[in-house]
């Protein structure tokens, strides 16, 4: 029985551990936004793989987003709006498609501004994937 138990323990430490691929999103940038802050730029250095689709997510403290302006490696830019622009603490954005289509994104612009209720910084995250 002690074994037993181990085991359920073990294998539940692994599945807390061990990301889920199950929606291939990988994790571009991230960044700590202060509260006082209204502009902010993410430079994507980890991955050089062209994505077809973008989120955001928040932790600390939500963000009220105004403008995300997304720039490729080609130097083509596109604005994105968000049809929710408040991404409350430990929630995401809707997934953006990105109207150029599959591309190398290298940097994300963001204009926001913190909602009535954040406190502290926020951890700004931006996730891609394609739709295959």
């Amino acid at each position: 029985m002690k074994k037993f138990i181990q085991q359920i323990v073990f294998l539940l430490a692994i599945a807390l551990v061990v990301p889920t691929f199950a929606d291939d999103w990988r994790q571009l940038a991230q960044d700590d936004v202060r509260n006082n802050q209204s502009f902010d730029v993410m430079s994507v250095t980890e991955s050089s793989e062209a994505v077809e689709q973008i989120k955001i997510s928040t932790r600390n403290s939500g963000i009220y987003v105004l403008r995300i302006i997304v720039e490729y490696a080609s130097g083509k830019s596109d604005e994105i709006e968000l049809s929710n622009k408040i991404i409350r603490s430990g929630t995401e954005s809707q997934v953006l498609d990105l109207p150029s289509g599959k591309q190398v994104i290298k940097k994300v612009q963001f204009y926001f501004r913190a909602p009535s209720d954040a406190l502290g910084q926020s951890i700004v995250t931006v996730w891609g994937r394609n739709r295959d």
